[in-house]
């Protein structure tokens, strides 16, 4: 049985991996894109990921892939392997190769890959020579064509220096975009892995991964659907948003949590987020926006003793879904610097204190005791003098 991954382009096969265990194309899909079918029995019958090459393209373009950045780096790397001792060699072929590269323009990157996958065509419609399988089998060191389209695969030409740099694979789907028309389809095929067993429980192994990828180059996105690797804790605070107005209802909640920060070690709450670390967002447009900055502010004046607004940040921090930067959808991150030391801090008489992954509200008694191991003893506290008699009386 077959368990090797298909990758395709407007129908022609030019890639895969046994047990797609290699597979860098499968980073520019996401849920959305798998086309998914199974009999009555379960048995995968088909379970494609696809998408048109103009979207392709452009979800290319987001990661930094533009032929102009392609040839960029394809010459980048060819100087970088330049300086190797290796590469000096006068036996080897590479000063040619070298020289070859350099004199590529971008545009000669795009012709390149359009012969390439002419080629490619043309060996799917006919049976191969026994000279062209020959010529396949066999590597030519002085082919510096293909020894380019080798590089811009991401793997290392014959004889190429063992340790040296690659280029990312994902440089060839770039170029193909310019070989094919924009409604052509570009296709990761599983279903002969899956039929084989691997990725066994699971029914979708690519997931979230160009959402992912696109969040991974922005460190303050965070991605629709996912589990967030950090968890509620002292510090920490998530918080999903209901209601009709998402700016009332958190600005009428924020005070708790924050007082219960300020009396603690700091911390952050993340609006937007569930309670199980599910990245949900919350929908603001701009006027929105600024109305929660107004109403955070008007409630942090309530708090007494007074803090400087520089102790509260507010980050409206963007969501990516459906492989793209999701339009006023946010995690909005309220962050707490730690209160001054030897204070407590109220609103209306009332305060709260962060404990483990509560924030509970402190009276009487209660509050008399954190006082106290807030402070560590009694003795830290400040000594009243005792009164004494007036020696008259």
């Amino acid at each position: 049985m077959s368990s090797y991954t298909d990758v395709r382009i407007d129908g022609i096969s030019y890639g895969g991996s046994a047990r797609g265990s290699y597979d860098p194309q499968s980073v520019v899909f996401t849920s959305a894109d798998l086309h998914r079918e199974t009999n009555a029995s379960g048995y995968v019958v088909s379970h494609v990921y696809v998408i048109s090459v103009s979207e392709l393209r452009r979800r290319l373009e987001l990661l930094g892939f533009t032929v102009g950045s392609v040839h960029a780096s394809l010459l980048s790397l060819v100087e970088e392997v330049r300086k190797w001792p290796e590469a000096k060699s006068e036996h080897l072929p590479y000063r040619e190769l070298f020289e070859f590269v350099s004199g590529l323009s971008a545009e000669d990157l795009v012709v390149l890959i359009k012969s390439w996958y002419s080629g490619i065509v043309d060996r799917d419609r006919r049976e191969l020579t026994q000279a062209e399988l020959e010529k396949w089998a066999r590597p030519n060191v002085h082919d510096h064509e293909e020894s380019v389209l080798t590089l811009l695969e991401g793997s290392q030409p014959f004889l190429w220096p063992d340790e040296a740099p690659v280029l990312n694979p994902l440089c060839v789907e770039r170029l193909l975009c310019e070989a094919t028309t924009d409604e052509a389809l570009f296709e990761y095929d599983m279903t002969a892995v899956l039929r084989a067993g691997y990725f066994r429980g699971s029914t979708d192994p690519v997931g979230l991964a160009f959402d992912e990828e696109l969040a991974a180059r922005d460190s303050e996105a965070f991605v629709l659907g996912q589990t967030v690797q950090m968890e509620e804790s002292e510090s920490i605070e998530f918080k999903s948003v209901s209601g009709t107005s998402v700016v009332d209802s958190i600005s009428k909640q924020i005070t708790k949590y924050v007082i219960g920060f300020l009396n603690q070690m700091g911390g952050s709450i993340y609006y937007g987020i569930s309670d199980a670390g599910v990245v949900e967002a919350v929908h603001l447009m701009r006027d929105d926006r600024d109305e929660l900055q107004r109403k955070i502010g008007a409630q942090l004046a309530a708090i007494t003793p007074s803090i400087p607004r520089k102790q509260i940040n507010i980050r409206v921090r963007p969501v990516i879904g459906a492989a793209c930067v999701l339009k006023d959808r946010y995690v909005i991150q309220v962050e707490v610097c730690q209160g001054a030391p030897h204070q407590m801090y109220f609103k209306n008489d009332e305060t709260w204190v962060r404990f483990g992954t509560e924030t509970r509200v402190l009276r009487g008694h209660a509050l008399f005791t954190h006082i106290l191991a807030a402070y560590h003893a009694v003795r830290d506290l400040p000594v009243r003098a005792p009164t004494l008699p007036h020696p008259d009386k």
